[in-house]
This record gives structure tokens, C-alpha cells and sequence, in this order.
């Protein structure tokens, strides 16, 4: 799990990949398998598709790398008097890497917000009957994620999966990031969030 910094005129942004997931482990397997026995790409989507997880949970490993960040980041925020603003994907993954951070912290010291627009590349996928990334997934809902996390879900879809479109294209994808780091540096989000810690 690798984690970034920024300031934002004067708040602190802090951007974090989610821990080590059941896929990373099944795709260092693939890669492995791969790398040995030369296998051409078309069959890498093949074998990726009967192993991949649509919306998979942390490993052990990667929920253990969640905690220890929360408690490194716990250590520097005595000195700033700030509260925490974490804006977190709906992705599993992510959430439960969010999760496990703020088990450092107080309910007092922190709220999260689930943003529709934060999500790795691609979106919720499946690999079709072709071979290809299609989509959507399975993942959560916006009742699931509130009953089972608690955390603020309302930019969601009220109902259905929070991610109902096909493969993300990486031009879709650049269009989408654009829209949020627009919106990072507005005056809508340092209103929405001085004073606070944010953590993507």
C-alpha cells in the first residue's frame, strides 16, 4: 500500500492505494505462471477470468497494511488540531482498507464520505464468454455499503449495484479522473473541507 501527500491552500491531502487484495495475489500467481511458461495474452484473459473477483476483499496482509498506515497517520495529527474528511471508493477493497485506517481513530476524529467518482480503472468487471472485460460486475449497493460500513453512501445510486456500466475504457477513465481533480482544487472542496485531514 503506497500513500502520497499534497496540500490544497492549506489542506492537507493525503492519497492512498488500497491494501494487498485477493486479486493482486491471484494476478502475481497468473504473472508467475505466465512469465514461465510463455503464455500468449489472449490466454492471459482466459485464465484471469476463471480466477478474478469481480469486487474482492483484502487479504490479511492488506488489511494489516490498512492498520498500520491508520496508526502512522494517527501519530502526526496532535500537532495540526485537524479532523479527518476520508472520501473512499465503493469498491470493497477500499473500503475495508478505510475500515481498517480508522480503527486508529475515535468516531469524534474522522467521517467518511463514499464518492461514486473514485474508483481504479476498468470499474466492476467480468470476464465474458470472448475473453474481454466486460461489464458491470457484482459489487455493492448503497444499502449495503451503509448497513454494513456505516459510512455516508448518498452520493450513490439509491438503488441497484453503485457501478452499472460496461469496461472503462483508459480514455474514460482520464475523462472521469479530470472531473474529480477539477473538483479538488475548487472552492466548493476546500469549503466542503477546512479545517480537516483528507484522505483519498
Amino acid at each position: 500500500m503506497a500513500g502520497s501527500q499534497a496540500h490544497l491552500r492549506g489542506i492537507p491531502v493525503l492519497f492512498v492505494r488500497h491494501g494487498q487484495s485477493a486479486n493482486n495475489v491471484l494476478w502475481e500467481s497468473l504473472m508467475e505462471k505466465i512469465t514461465k511458461e510463455n503464455v500468449p495474452r489472449s490466454e492471459v484473459e482466459r485464465l484471469w477470468g476463471e480466477v478474478h473477483i469481480d469486487d474482492p476483499d483484502l487479504t490479511k496482509k492488506g488489511a494489516d497494511e490498512a492498520v498500520q498506515l491508520g496508526n502512522y497517520i494517527r501519530g502526526g495529527l496532535d500537532w495540526l488540531g485537524r479532523t479527518l474528511r476520508f472520501y473512499t471508493s465503493p469498491f470493497k477493497r477500499t473500503l475495508d482498507t478505510t475500515d481498517n485506517i480508522t480503527k486508529a481513530f475515535s468516531k469524534e476524529q474522522y467521517d467518511v464520505l463514499v464518492h461514486p467518482q473514485i474508483y481504479e480503472t476498468g470499474g466492476v468487471y467480468y470476464i465474458n464468454k470472448q475473453n474481454l472485460r466486460d461489464g458491470p460486475g457484482k459489487c455493492f449497493s448503497r444499502p449495503d455499503i451503509e448497513r454494513l460500513y456505516g459510512y455516508d453512501a448518498s452520493a450513490l445510486p439509491a438503488e441497484g449495484p453503485w457501478y452499472a456500466s460496461g469496461w472503462e475504457s483508459d480514455s474514460q477513465s482520464r475523462e472521469r479522473a479530470n472531473g474529480v481533480s477539477n473538483w479538488i482544487k475548487s472552492a466548493e472542496f476546500r469549503e466542503l473541507n477546512e479545517n480537516k485531514i483528507v484522505v483519498f
